[in-house]
């Protein structure tokens, strides 16, 4: 992905509008959107697609882990990128089983790449802790990382 200083200076804009409240909206809504999503992002035979589950589920918990610190720009484009994906007004409306996800996929792969060093750091943390997060693999694509 090579985003352009506009695509930069937009995200840049949007993040600067992230508030605590959208923190607390995003926390809320979450498990409400991905449940309803998880079978068909999980079941899906298209490995990005699956891939956005395990990333949207990875920021989800650095998010709300209690043990994990972040500084306020990681959770901002955390809150962002979870912000999107529960919206129901995207760039492709969600009203196809995966096609409408397809830009969720974007954004949120965008943004687990901009934070990969951090994202990398806590699966490390998990493992650690014998708390491991999914990782893609054999099967659905949703068993503990090793």
């Amino acid at each position: 992905m090579n985003p352009t200083d506009d695509d930069k200076q937009r995200l840049d804009h949007e993040l600067s509008k992230v508030t605590p409240e959208d923190e607390v909206r995003v926390k809320g809504r979450f498990k409400k959107k991905f449940d309803a999503v998880r079978a068909s992002l999980v079941d899906s035979k298209i490995r990005a697609v699956r891939a956005l589950a395990l990333n949207v589920s990875c920021l989800y918990e650095m998010l709300i882990d209690p043990d994990h610190t972040l500084p306020w720009k990681t959770k901002a484009y955390i809150v962002a990128a979870l912000g999107y994906f529960i919206s129901p007004f995207d760039a492709i409306p969600d009203v196809g089983p995966l096609v409408g996800l397809l830009d969720d996929a974007l954004l949120v792969a965008y943004i687990s790449h901009l934070l990969s060093e951090d994202v990398v750091a806590y699966r490390h943390k998990r493992r650690e802790q014998g708390r491991p997060l999914p990782d893609l693999g054999p099967g659905n694509g949703l068993e503990p990382g090793t």
